[in-house]
């Protein structure tokens, strides 16, 4: 597990307007969040269905609230999706 802190933008650009646009698929959402500080926990995901090695989880949190989350690839083709989807395998 890895834990940062990171700052929310006061204003988005298209990649975190997009991101956010995930977040509110799942019932999230950081635009009451813009300029605030939140905690970053970043996990390592052993078993996507997809097979890929590199894929972590990640959760931001603020005042022990989840505000983001999402499943990312790191690789060049990767993949970003919410917590809530289940891809198939």
């Amino acid at each position: 597990v890895c834990e940062q802190e990171v700052q929310i933008p006061e204003s988005f650009d298209a990649a975190y307007q997009s991101y956010n646009e995930l977040q509110q698929t799942q019932g999230l959402d950081l635009s009451g969040h813009k300029g605030k500080r939140a905690t970053l926990y970043t996990f390592t995901v052993l078993n996507h269905p997809s097979g890929e090695e590199g894929v972590t989880a990640n959760l931001v949190v603020r005042k022990k609230r989840l505000i983001a989350a999402d499943v990312c690839s790191a690789q060049v083709d990767g993949f970003l999706h919410g917590i809530t989807e289940h891809p198939a395998s």
